[in-house]
């Protein structure tokens, strides 16, 4: 892995330039070079096989352009799009409300700088983003979107073997509301690498709706880490839909900043062939009177792997903390895996908190009784049934098609 190490500081000794964020930069490529890559010895990360990631050297995804042909039947009807390929941002392709834009044409702001520079270094990929990261969005909300904000993030065949770090910045001002779409989709069938850092920000009563779909191709690999922060009376749903990609991780990284707040997070994961993919969530209740509730469906197929690590913490000030989680995981193949772990830890006296994980299998009953009544495909309608109770929370009957489709599994 120290071949791997060299590589990524020459990168960032060659290709970042000197800006606001030097200082902080340089922490985090001395602590990625300290760090390397996770590996099985890393508790969080036991799980996860990343040898391509210590053995490949990705060099920096260049720029490229787009043809509007490819990029039409891609965006959703009825809203907002933000288009971004290969890391950087497309602005002729956008149809944006006020507020949003890239963000190296915003380094120089305090508050984002400040944003940026309470990363945790101490978690490897998060600190090589911070070192290498370039480009990314900045998306301030004031008002109440009338329609969703679709952020489409492209990759073409002139990302192969190459890495995007992107950084984002998503800020909800007071009674704000927004819905926000985070599609990812391939337009190239090789291996590339994507490290993202988001930052959410809601403040006081701000309402936040945000939907992640993972479509990327059977090469690709992806790390997602989300930062959320959240003040009194603010709700915040999540929604997320992983199926593509080799190698996906997506990390929650939760905090209650303020009284009487709400977060709510599902999703939905399909994992086939010798996909790995893996969800960690952390969500903290360090205030009174706040909900959480996570709720996760998951099926492993094939040689698959599939992780999903739920932890909710609440502080010894968090009294009258309601919180919930429940995961539902299928088991469909005798050489899939599947590692679930919730976890809580509760330091206040007063509080309503649950659990609960399975893991099974379809039920021969079950399938015995359909095939009895002529229904050949009963593997297919038993799978689509138990997907479908979160297809169904999305609202748009195009993204839901589309969604549906991804999570078809074949009898």
């Amino acid at each position: 892995m120290l071949k791997t190490i060299t590589h990524y500081q020459q990168l960032f000794a060659n290709h970042i330039p000197a800006d606001a964020l030097t200082p902080v930069r340089n922490q985090a490529i001395d602590a990625f070079s300290a760090m390397g890559f996770p590996t099985n010895k890393t508790e969080s990360w036991k799980y996860l096989r990343l040898t391509v990631l210590r053995e490949q050297a990705f060099t920096l995804m260049p720029t490229s352009t787009l043809d509007p042909a490819v990029l039409t039947p891609l965006l959703l009807a009825d809203c907002y799009h933000v288009v971004c390929l290969n890391g950087a941002l497309m602005p002729q392709h956008c149809t944006v409300p006020q507020g949003v834009s890239a963000l190296r044409a915003r380094l120089d702001e305090s508050a984002i700088q400040t944003l940026i520079a309470q990363s945790d270094l101490s978690l490897s990929l998060v600190a090589l983003n911070t070192a290498l990261f370039q480009d990314g969005l900045v998306i301030d909300v004031h008002t109440k979107l009338d329609k969703p904000l679709h952020c489409l993030f492209l990759t073409d065949d002139a990302g192969a073997l190459t890495t995007s770090q992107q950084r984002h910045v998503v800020r909800l001002g007071a009674d704000a509301a927004a819905t926000i779409i985070a599609e990812h989709v391939s337009l190239t069938t090789t291996a590339f690498f994507t490290n993202a850092v988001w930052h959410l920000e809601l403040a006081e009563r701000a309402n936040g709706t945000y939907y992640q779909v993972f479509n990327d191709n059977p090469k690709a690999i992806h790390i997602d880490h989300c930062i959320l922060n959240q003040q009194a009376h603010s709700v915040y749903q999540g929604l997320s839909f992983l199926s593509g990609g080799a190698l996906v991780r997506t990390d929650l990284e939760q905090r209650f900043l303020g009284e009487h707040a709400s977060c709510s997070v599902k999703g939905l994961t399909l994992a086939q062939e010798k996909q790995q993919l893996d969800q960690h969530l952390r969500l903290s209740h360090s205030v009174a009177h706040c909900y959480s509730e996570q709720f996760f469906k998951g099926l492993a197929l094939d040689q698959s792997r599939l992780i999903f690590n739920g932890k909710v913490i609440v502080d010894q000030d968090a009294q009258k903390t309601d919180a919930h989680q429940h995961t539902k995981h299928l088991l469909l193949s005798s050489t899939a895996e599947i590692y679930t772990k919730p976890e809580l830890e509760i330091y206040a006296n007063d509080v309503k908190c649950a659990h609960g994980a399975t893991i099974g299998q379809l039920s021969d009953e079950a399938l015995f009784y359909l095939k009895s009544r002529g229904i050949t495909d009963a593997r297919a309608v038993l799978i689509k049934a138990f997907n479908q109770e979160l297809l169904d929370l999305l609202k748009w009957p195009v993204l839901k098609a589309r969604v549906s489709a991804l999570f078809a599994v074949k009898a």
